[in-house]
């Protein structure tokens, strides 16, 4: 099974936010998640959520990527925000902001048939992001308590803990042996380390302090194939600090204007960084951190189709290693980068405004919502054209694909 790792703050954007404390703010982006073994689905999902604002319910849609049809809605919370896989993909869950709990259901199936079902979280927890890298366990960044909720899934679903950290966590990863937990606290430029198997917070690593000090305003998390680095990427001061699993120690590399997003691709061992900021994409080799690269997705030449700032929000690898896909919400489109020679080989048009982008782990189709245009495109890569555009409820905010 691949393990893959995939919150840009730029106006074209800005309705896809919502408040996360300490008047900072979160975007939705997509995520793949570690799941803990079992073998793969055969058919792989893509699943949109929409968040159509705090007064309605939001929806998730799910498409059959095999066939790049809809197969089934499921109404959930209000806001919903992001969304995970647990148990090799069988059950889809969801954080709504706006409700103040997740909801769960089965991934595959009769979908339309499968009410989902509900935790509720401490009041004014406002989850902005869910992850699980432990069986039948889910953590959910709480930014409205700057606390980690702790739900398990066995037996009656219940939250367990709230884990207090910093102040206004925004993002998690976790390291796929279920050891360690990194929470990304956005106000106060730390990320702290839990224990899953105590659900508490890690006193010292190494006798270095937890949590640690990493850049300003860190928004995203990622982790390297082999656990023993974790990258933050710090909107507030153009970095991606990397910090060292097994000692807590910092790198900082210097990336380009306002970064929200990254990406590990195990294939080639690369950290993929968007710079929404500076409408570029930056590579680092994260086996010698001097090996950085920066890929500018406008004016590239016969590539290039974006008239307008490219204002890149997400970035996805194809499992193969050979391409990356990057939404530039600024253009309506998608950057095609090779990732051997590094440069933009292709611009796609797609819907208006994307805002998260995934692929499946054959490598065959690349998913990208749009939400100014209420649509899924779906990428065929054999030839990197939109083989269909979905329509979906208002307001599509997110996507992930089963793996």
């Amino acid at each position: 099974m691949r393990v893959r790792y995939a919150a840009g703050f730029m106006a074209i954007v800005l309705s896809v936010f919502f408040e996360a404390g300490c008047g900072d703010t979160f975007r939705p982006i997509a995520l793949p998640i570690v799941q803990p073994g079992g073998q793969p689905q055969a058919q792989a999902n893509a699943v949109i959520i929409s968040n159509a604002g705090p007064a309605v319910d939001g929806t998730t849609t799910h498409i059959d990527t095999t066939g790049d049809s809809n197969v089934g809605q499921v109404t959930v919370g209000r806001s919903p925000i992001h969304a995970t896989f647990v148990s090799s993909n069988q059950f889809t869950v969801v954080a709504n902001s706006g409700s103040d709990n997740i909801n769960f259901y089965p991934t595959f199936g009769a979908i339309n048939a499968n009410p989902a079902g509900s935790v509720t979280l401490t009041a004014g927890a406002k989850p902005s992001f869910v992850f699980s890298n432990v069986p039948n366990t889910i953590f959910v960044a709480e930014p409205g308590l700057s606390a980690v909720g702790v739900v398990t899934l066995s037996g009656t679903p219940t939250l367990v803990t709230d884990i207090p950290v910093g102040s206004n966590p925004v993002g998690l990863v976790g390291t796929s042996d279920g050891q360690r937990l990194y929470v990304a606290n956005q106000a106060d430029g730390t990320v702290t380390v839990i224990a899953p198997s105590s659900n508490s917070v890690v006193p010292s690593v190494s006798g270095q302090p937890n949590p640690v000090v990493v850049g300003s305003s860190p928004v995203f998390l990622a982790v390297s194939k082999d656990n023993t680095k974790v990258f933050a990427v710090n909107r507030g001061n153009d970095s991606v600090s990397v910090i060292n699993t097994n000692t807590n120690g910092v790198t900082n590399v210097n990336v380009g204007a306002s970064p929200n997003f990254a990406f590990f691709d195990t294939a080639n061992n690369l950290l993929w960084v968007t710079n929404s900021g500076a409408d570029t994409v930056t590579v680092i080799n994260v086996l010698d951190f001097t090996d950085v690269r920066t890929i500018s997705l406008v004016g590239t030449g016969a590539a290039a189709s974006c008239a307008s700032p490219a204002k890149p929000v997400s970035i996805t690898v194809l499992a193969d290693g050979t391409r990356a896909y990057v939404a530039d919400s600024g253009c309506n489109s998608v950057s095609v980068i090779s990732t051997l020679s590094k440069t933009v080989t292709k611009t796609i048009p797609v819907g208006t405004t994307p805002v998260s982008i995934d692929s499946t782990t054959d490598s065959t189709k690349v998913v990208v919502v749009n939400k100014g245009s209420n649509t899924a495109s779906v990428i065929q890569t054999s030839d990197d054209t939109v083989a269909v555009n979905v329509p979906v409820p208002a307001s599509p905010v997110f996507v992930a694909i089963t793996h």
